[in-house]
């Protein structure tokens, strides 16, 4: 009689074992890209709102915006500094171009008296993110605009010409259907 001594595996079950890990292994890069994705979401919202702050902050001392150039807003660090390229233009968080400059306040101030910040190719999911962001303090704002696609949200001011659906604040049911794609581009007029 002979006893067979020989302790392995047949190649099925390698193949098994294999595809398990192979199957653990891409779920576990999904939930990494997912979370490295919503600090990026997190992040690009940050980014608005300390352009917003920081422009505002710098030039509330001038009175206007006229003078505003990009070149000196990096040069003052009123840019942060993880938006700044290599050779001084402006992206964020998704690495699109990012543009600042003068405004007309559309009759509220007057010329030179408002600022504008545009991103360009922003994801559909991150589009109804910013869309949503809540610019009032204690019931006031410096947020004049939103612009995303060929549609423009006003804050209701009794004005006429502004007193329609198109009205801000945003919510994530108004943003939805404004974001139809992964290349948007939003358009902020502050004060």
């Amino acid at each position: 009689m002979t006893r067979n001594n020989q302790f392995g595996r047949t190649m099925i079950e390698v193949l098994a074992v294999l595809a398990i890990l192979g199957m653990v292994s891409a779920t576990i890069l999904q939930a990494i890209g997912r979370t490295f994705d919503k600090t990026k979401v997190s992040r690009i919202c940050q980014q608005i709102v300390e352009l917003q702050k920081n422009v505002n902050s710098r030039y509330a001392v001038d009175g206007t915006y006229k003078y505003m150039t990009v070149d000196d807003l990096v040069k003052e660090r009123i840019i942060p500094t993880d938006m700044i390229g290599a050779r001084g233009e402006i992206y964020h968080a998704y690495k699109s171009a990012v543009e600042i400059n003068t405004a007309d306040a559309g009759g509220h101030n007057g010329e030179d008296k408002a600022f504008r910040v545009v991103f360009k190719k922003i994801p559909r999911h991150v589009c109804m993110e910013l869309l949503a962001i809540n610019w009032q303090a204690n019931n006031t704002t410096d947020l004049i605009s939103i612009t995303v696609g060929a549609k423009t949200y006003y804050w209701p001011d009794g004005n006429a010409a502004r007193v329609s659906n198109d009205t801000l604040p945003l919510d994530m049911i108004k943003a939805g259907p404004l974001c139809t794609g992964d290349n948007m581009e939003i358009e902020w007029v502050f004060y």
